[in-house]
């Protein structure tokens, strides 16, 4: 296969007919690229991105190549998953992520907050899926995964699935928009198709539209099947053409999404009709990955010759939300989010009448204050704020008397619980969660960091002291 087929719509066989920009070869019924199709497929790949996948394209083997086209159809066998692969893989991964020693403070945070939600089997198959296995790159993958998340969403959700409720106001505005949208139907080899719209960004700021994608692309990641096939992706441009020199920085600043998301693209197709674009097309495809970049179909014509060469690849022109006059609809977006409102209020439902008898609580929100010893203890936001309330009072603290000194940590305690903030300690029964203390646990917490503060002051008075005073004579 030649770099332009590789850059231009595969087609299967038609029944009858021709499609726009192809014509028939005689004596077959199969479509080959007319002079006039090539010729746009040209102008593509003399963008940067395009030449990126040329040479990628030129470098892969037949076995490679073979697969990306496979994949590209929807006609490839998913990965082998049996029981042995799954347990084999799982233990590379942990190699693996126990080798990684830079960028990774997020995850050790969420690791020690809740370790039953970090690694959960299903949690790490899913990014294992996102890289056909390959335990190296799933475990970077999984570390920029939990970076990203506490950098969008702060540390309280780091350990929780995302849901509409943890969106901002200006983010579901985004969602709504219609930029992207998942189709109520599958392709014709079963896969979700997701559409972008870049005519229809609607975002303030682009944390906006990065919150909005990552619980999208979460939401559809909890299904095994689509973990397993990966999603057919189309950018659809046609009729867009007032790219400005933001829009090519947009796309540039929401590239570590393909980085950390564990997502696989099967498929990725750009839709478009006016060369202009090109730069954004580009963007694009410098910044989804190799096995994205490999996998990577651009359709260059009106709504109806994009319609017919996507329709080659399994998406149905019925499926796109697009109105009798071509017009860009928000339905499906509409309707993705009123479905996953009912998921998760069921699921909210069940939830509350599945609660722990044992008051174990999942992990810890960042006001609590942590009982224990050690750098994670101490680093954690709830005992830096208490050790500043100590640290604010530890002179008064001095000058009382043993019963004064009581009652001054119980005031402290109960303006701590007060903001919303609880003294936790690990569940004893080894699973990770935590429990809350009583008042007085808290209390001996508080004195405890009292004394601690108080007897530093004291060993640095006595080094002031004994530290040698020399004398100058004149």
């Amino acid at each position: 296969m030649d770099h332009h087929s590789s850059l231009s719509c595969d087609v299967s066989k038609q029944k009858k007919g021709c499609i726009p920009g192809f014509v028939t070869s005689k004596g077959t019924n199969e479509p080959v690229v007319s002079e006039e199709m090539r010729s746009r497929v040209e102008a593509t790949s003399n963008t940067e991105g395009g030449k990126l996948l040329v040479k990628e394209m030129n470098q892969l083997s037949i076995e490679e190549r073979q697969r990306a086209l496979e994949d590209v159809h929807g006609v490839r066998s998913v990965v082998e998953e049996s029981p042995e692969i799954i347990e084999r893989s799982l233990l590379q991964l942990e190699e693996a992520l126990s080798k990684i020693r830079t960028g990774r403070a997020a995850y050790d945070r969420a690791v020690f907050m809740s370790p039953s939600y970090v690694k959960q089997q299903s949690f790490r198959i899913m990014f294992l899926r996102s890289e056909f296995f390959d335990a190296r790159k799933a475990a970077k993958r999984m570390v920029n995964y939990f970076h990203h998340k506490e950098r969008l969403f702060g540390l309280d959700k780091l350990v929780k699935d995302i849901e509409l409720e943890d969106l901002g106001e200006d983010d579901l505005h985004d969602m709504m928009g219609g930029y992207l949208q998942v189709l109520p139907k599958k392709d014709r080899s079963g896969r979700t198709v997701v559409v972008s719209f870049h005519e229809k960004h609607n975002h303030r700021r682009h944390a906006n539209h990065h919150r909005m994608t990552w619980y999208t692309m979460m939401s559809l990641m909890e299904d095994p099947n689509i973990q397993r096939l990966g999603l057919a992706v189309v950018l659809y441009n046609v009729g867009y053409n007032s790219l400005r020199a933001e829009n090519i920085e947009f796309v540039l600043n929401s590239a570590f999404l393909t980085e950390c998301l564990p997502v696989r693209f099967a498929s990725c197709h750009f839709c478009y009709n006016d060369m202009k674009i090109l730069p954004l097309m580009s963007a694009f495809q410098m910044t989804i990955g190799k096995e994205a970049r490999v996998r990577f179909r651009a359709h260059y014509g009106s709504h109806m010759e994009v319609l017919y060469s996507l329709l080659s690849f399994g998406i149905e022109r019925h499926q796109m939300p697009l109105d009798e006059n071509y017009t860009i609809t928000n339905t499906a977006a509409l309707d993705f989010m009123q479905k996953r409102t009912v998921i998760e209020r069921d699921r909210q439902s069940q939830t509350m009448s599945d609660d722990d008898p044992s008051d174990n609580i999942e992990y810890p929100r960042s006001v609590d204050v942590l009982l224990g010893r050690g750098r994670p203890f101490h680093g954690f936001p709830g005992n830096v704020q208490l050790a500043e309330f100590i640290e604010q009072r530890k002179e008064q603290y001095r000058t009382l008397d043993r019963l004064n000194k009581t009652a001054l940590t119980q005031d402290l305690v109960r303006m701590v619980r007060s903001g919303g903030a609880r003294f936790l300690k690990r569940a004893e029964d080894g699973n990770g969660k935590w429990i809350e203390v009583s008042d007085e646990v808290a209390r001996e917490k508080v004195s405890h960091g009292f004394r601690t503060k108080t007897r530093r002051s004291y060993q640095q008075e006595r080094d002031i002291n004994k530290r040698p005073r020399f004398q100058y004579h004149i």
